[in-house]
């Protein structure tokens, strides 16, 4: 993942392709706060307790509240794929029962394991997109 985006120019991490829309250094910089804090999390709470109650969190409120528009990219990067590195290693040999498991999420209801992740991975390719259209940008 690294070598692809690394081709790209320093300064262009840090453009927004729009009016209140995130640099590619911000995406990075939300994807790593939300494997850390939401999905690790997460997956240890239903692994851990039956049924357990989780809360939504609202996370666009992080991009300013946390600075994710002077994020260091490579530094987000690097944290990012060693969380996912590891949240994958403990996921990799779970057996049905345990992506059957569920949480009772706030909004949601029932959440099973398995679903959450298959969520977890249409968030990242949409942020994968949202960081290709925004190293395109140029300021």
């Amino acid at each position: 993942v690294r070598a692809r985006f690394v081709l790209h120019e320093a300064a262009a991490w840090r453009v927004s392709p729009g009016p209140g829309r995130w640099s590619a250094a911000a995406v990075l910089a939300h994807l790593r706060d939300v494997d850390a804090e939401i999905y690790w999390p997460r997956v240890e709470r239903l692994l851990a307790e039956d049924e357990p109650a989780i809360e939504d969190v609202n996370v666009v409120a992080w991009a300013s509240e946390r600075g994710y528009a002077t994020a260091d990219p490579g530094a987000a990067l690097e944290s990012w794929a060693a969380s996912r590195a590891t949240l994958a290693t403990r996921l990799a040999p779970l057996g049905p029962d345990a992506w059957r498991r569920f949480a009772w999420h706030s909004v949601r209801g029932p959440f099973p394991l398995g679903e959450m992740v298959c969520e977890w991975a249409e968030h990242d390719a949409s942020h994968r997109r949202q960081i290709l259209q925004a190293i395109g940008a140029r300021p």
